[in-house]
């Protein structure tokens, strides 16, 4: 990442949040960032989101000289060994005094921040430049899905009624099986080694997932001929109106193997009685999702498949991301906080 001077004007400092901050953070996320955001009312889930299994508070924090906060920058770490980090929640005020603030709290967490490599989902239109003059690589999430031909859609609009294809009629042997004993999970899980890829410690995700305080999670463990893959897909249910979806939002392991899944998937979807399955990827091979009966779908697309329920809105969204240019990461919708109730 390309480095700005770090100088600061007298009286500014930057530095990590700890646990007295707490409450003044939140107050600046109330009035700045968002009124009634969760981060803001929910001191609970405030700490639940940013002081995972420690007594640090993952937060850059921007003082002016009497020692209020003018920038935030929040951060989710994945890993301690090999520590791979999600920037969020990034705000900084407009002052005269200091230049490239927000860039600064940045450059100090890849610094100080123990970061093997950092990341960021769901940025602003308007920071892609400032990225990529800081010597880092935007894109945006790939949207696909698949839609369950035993039922009708009203979450969704698919155009055009789809038929089975063969891969989706045929059973190869692969299985989806619910994870619900969370200690064998973290005796049986191991992180990816790919130095590329994100790793994701057996802890963060017991506690992104199984812990998660609002959300219910599925965590369902591949298996080829009743022989576990060491590899996961977790998703969730989401429900308006009396109709469900299953939403992808993260999957650990191999992925060649979501190309086997195809008919265990449309089973999950009947046994479930899901309208259709989702979700946002980055990095993984296109033919390997078309196999297991996937389509691609865009923002402009006359096929809308929803991404926000909370409200319900029936549009296309795209999810921008950052990732650094020496890496080739697999980046899913649960990473990051763009799964996170708001």
């Amino acid at each position: 990442m390309r480095k700005l001077s770090n100088e600061l004007p007298s009286g500014y400092t930057i530095r990590f949040a700890e646990r007295t901050d707490i409450s003044a953070i939140m107050r600046f996320i109330e009035k700045y960032w968002k009124e009634n955001h969760i981060l803001a009312k929910d001191k609970d889930f405030f700490e639940y989101e940013f002081s995972i299994h420690t007594e640090k508070i993952n937060f850059v924090l921007l003082l002016d000289a009497e020692g209020d906060i003018v920038g935030i920058l929040g951060f989710i770490p994945y890993d301690e060994t090999n520590r791979d980090i999600f920037t969020v929640m990034w705000k900084v005020l407009e002052h005269d005094e200091i230049m490239f603030g927000g860039v600064l709290l940045l450059q100090y967490l890849k610094e100080f921040g123990e970061c093997r490599h950092i990341y960021t989902s769901g940025i602003n239109e308007g920071t892609r430049n400032i990225y990529r003059y800081l010597g880092l690589q935007t894109d945006n999430l790939r949207h696909y899905y698949r839609v369950n031909k035993n039922m009708e859609q009203h979450l969704a609009v698919v155009c055009e009624k789809e038929k089975k294809t063969e891969s989706e009629i045929r059973d190869n042997g692969f299985k989806m099986t619910l994870v619900e004993d969370v200690e064998m999970f973290k005796m049986k899980y191991h992180p990816n080694p790919n130095p590329n890829q994100i790793a994701k410690s057996s802890d963060y995700i017991i506690h992104r997932y199984f812990e998660h305080p609002r959300y219910k999670y599925f965590v369902y463990e591949i298996c080829e001929d009743n022989v576990p893959c060491n590899s996961y897909i977790i998703a969730r249910i989401q429900e308006h109106n009396g109709s469900k979806a299953l939403r992808v939002i993260d999957y650990l392991g191999d992925t060649y193997l979501i190309e086997g899944l195809s008919c265990a998937i449309e089973q999950l979807l009947d046994e479930l009685q899901c309208e259709y399955i989702d979700f946002y990827e980055y990095g993984i091979d296109d033919k390997i999702l078309e196999h297991a009966g996937f389509k691609r779908n865009s923002i402009d697309s006359k096929n809308i498949i929803p991404n926000y329920f909370s409200p319900y809105i029936c549009q296309n969204i795209n999810i921008g991301i950052v990732f650094e240019k020496d890496t080739n990461p697999i980046i899913f919708k649960g990473d990051g906080d763009q799964d996170r109730p708001s």
